[in-house]
């Protein structure tokens, strides 16, 4: 899967920014294993190909990503995700719980428990709540860095 979905950018994107399935350390010995398997069908030659290119990319982009969150480390706490302590991309409001999160943090909690983190009441992600003043915060924010 990851062979054949590496040549799109926000794929290798929203790896590298998902903290809980990507290090450079597991995508190398996942590419190590590959190589080391038995020589199959072409197709298999192909996508240790893919998946040789994409962990190389994969490891630019996270020190790339890791120089723009260093450049973002004194941001107001209101503008930084209240579960992974980063600057939000997409925040939304939750319903009962009035926090603001971002959207695929609550996205990714939601895959594996269906309430509200922060008062345990029943949640569903149509029911956030787009929140375009705190966008606009933080992209004010970021661009006064650059």
């Amino acid at each position: 899967m990851y062979a054949n979905m590496a040549h799109l950018e926000q794929f290798r994107t929203n790896v590298v920014r998902d903290g809980r399935s990507y290090s450079d350390e597991t995508f190398e010995k996942a590419a190590k294993i590959l190589n080391s398997a038995k020589k199959g069908v072409q197709a298999a030659a192909d996508s240790k190909e893919k998946f040789e290119a994409l962990v190389t990319q994969l490891k630019a982009l996270k020190a790339q990503v890791h120089e723009e969150e260093l450049q973002f480390d004194d941001a107001p706490e209101e503008l930084l995700d209240p579960l992974m302590a980063t600057l939000m991309d997409d925040p939304v409001e939750l319903p009962n719980s009035h926090t603001i999160i971002d959207r695929i943090t609550i996205k990714r909690h939601l895959l594996n428990d269906p309430h509200d983190p922060f008062n345990r009441a029943p949640l569903t992600l149509e029911q956030v709540i787009p929140r375009p003043d705190i966008k606009k915060q933080i992209d004010d924010y970021i661009n006064s860095k650059k």
